[in-house]
């Protein structure tokens, strides 16, 4: 599973995880950043002191490099440093029984403090390996919000869940990918609702470049390929309108959707317009965040 360490590495490397987690996918970009200048060391050091709060993107890329830096030096990252508030967040979120393959915390943990399984507010951290886990993943969402969203709006929810989740573990070829969403507090009669799914697989362009070789080998133009919908690594050439579904869904609820492959990204902001980066920060994998809003129930 690990790396063979460096024979250059440095004992320890510590990272200070920015206080940017908590603004969505922007506030991603620069930890990628950080991750990226961190010299090679036979441990890494992840110093959560000066993070106050993380969005579900924010924990998967939080997920997602740790799983990086456990991978280069072939030991568990250690993290310390976290204020009270954020571990029980975070192990609300189930972050370290997901990671503890690739973390260990640096100090002593209450083990004693329990999650509810019944929140109202979110889905945890949930690993999705196969069509059971989607499945579940859906029902799990399915008992959260249907209290809260109206009968019209509760399957559009549930139809960008299923999409998401069905291409982590169609599509990926990686058996860590996770899914998360985090309900925030309704304003105006609205509820708005964060969800991310993210693997460290093949990416975008790996998963269709055999078919469409035409597109060349930017990674951005295969990721704008995926949400324009119609490209698909299926041998009976159906479906591929997986993202350009839950790209119609999300502007359909004044909502955005970012989808994030190897160094490229595309943004899309409904009546907003379309924003394409790249260049960025390589992240191995595919990450997704979508941001809807919905009508409450009543």
């Amino acid at each position: 599973m690990y790396s063979r360490s460096w024979q250059t590495s440095q004992p320890t490397a510590a990272l200070s995880v920015p206080n940017t987690l908590r603004h969505g996918t922007g506030g991603v970009e620069n930890l990628l950043n950080l991750v990226t200048e961190l010299p090679p060391a036979r441990r890494y050091v992840f110093d959560m002191g000066g993070v106050t709060f993380i969005e579900p993107c924010g924990v998967i890329a939080l997920l997602s490099t740790i799983r990086h830096c456990a991978t280069q030096s072939g030991k568990r990252v250690l993290i310390k440093n976290l204020s009270e508030q954020l571990y029980l967040y975070l192990h609300r979120m189930d972050l370290f029984r997901v990671a503890e393959a690739w973390l260990r915390p640096l100090t002593p943990l209450n083990e004693e403090w329990s999650r509810n399984a019944h929140t109202i507010n979110l889905l945890e951290l949930t690993p999705v390996t196969g069509y059971d886990d989607m499945i579940a993943v859906v029902e799990r969402a399915r008992s959260i919000f249907a209290p809260w969203l109206s009968p019209d709006e509760l399957p559009n929810l549930l139809r960008v869940i299923s999409e998401l989740c069905q291409n982590i573990y169609q599509h990926s070829g990686d058996a860590h990918g996770c899914v998360m969403i985090q309900k925030y507090q309704p304003e105006q009669n609205r509820v708005s609702i964060c969800l991310s799914v993210g693997d460290s697989g093949c990416g975008i362009r790996a998963n269709l470049i055999k078919r469409y070789r035409w597109l060349g080998d930017d990674p951005l133009d295969f990721v704008r390929a995926a949400m324009d919908g119609g490209y698909t690594s299926r041998h009976h050439r159906r479906g591929g309108l997986g993202l350009r579904t839950v790209r119609n869904i999300t502007a359909s609820h004044s909502g955005y959707i970012t989808v994030r492959s190897e160094t490229a990204g595309v943004t899309d902001w409904g009546k907003g317009g379309v924003q394409s980066f790249g260049n960025l920060t390589h992240m191995a994998g595919t990450q997704v965040s979508v941001k809807m809003y919905a009508s409450l129930n009543g």
